[in-house]
């Protein structure tokens, strides 16, 4: 691990520091877990880096926060990475409950849904290749990963594909 990663040694100042160290200590201490937070967020997130900002601050943030919980047995950087890691995955939860529940919205299953989907059929015979494939898969109830593989490109790709067909076909009406 790199030393701007190591948190180990800026949390054992921090513990040791005196009361007017405590803040600037505190500081080099969240600089350090930023960094380090950062790289797990890459390792873990690599199709969401537009993403990471707000991301990183929340395990920043709940990391000072629970750190009266740290059992000093263990290692700092192994407590922290566990939170990181947590985190990233709740993120990768939501995401991915935000995309089936607007999946489920956008499927019409009344009679009204019925002939909008007509009207979208005859739509659907504007598009070609890619575009075609894409809303197929979706209609298809394809997850968003199996259509990136499908496509040959990141997941958040195909999603921003979907969003811009979406679009191009309500503009079609």
């Amino acid at each position: 691990m790199q030393k701007d990663f190591d948190v180990n040694p800026a949390h054992e100042a921090w513990k040791s520091s005196t009361e007017s160290e405590k803040e600037q200590s505190l500081q080099i201490l969240i600089r350090r877990m930023e960094r380090f937070a950062t790289a797990i967020c890459c390792q873990k997130l690599s199709d969401h880096s537009e993403e990471f900002g707000p991301l990183v601050n929340g395990i920043v943030w709940r990391a000072v926060k629970h750190m009266d919980k740290f059992q000093e047995g263990s290692k700092f950087s192994t407590w922290f990475y566990r939170i990181a890691a947590n985190e990233c995955n709740r993120f990768l939860r939501n995401i991915k409950e935000r995309c089936e529940t607007s999946l489920e919205e956008e499927m019409p299953t009344n009679q009204a849904g019925l002939d909008a989907r007509v009207d979208l059929i005859a739509l659907l015979d504007g598009l070609e290749g890619e575009e075609h494939l894409l809303f197929k898969m979706v209609a298809e109830g394809q997850d968003f990963n199996a259509i990136a593989e499908a496509l040959g490109i990141k997941r958040n790709a195909a999603i921003q594909r979907w969003d811009r067909l979406k679009r191009k076909l309500r503009n079609a009406n």
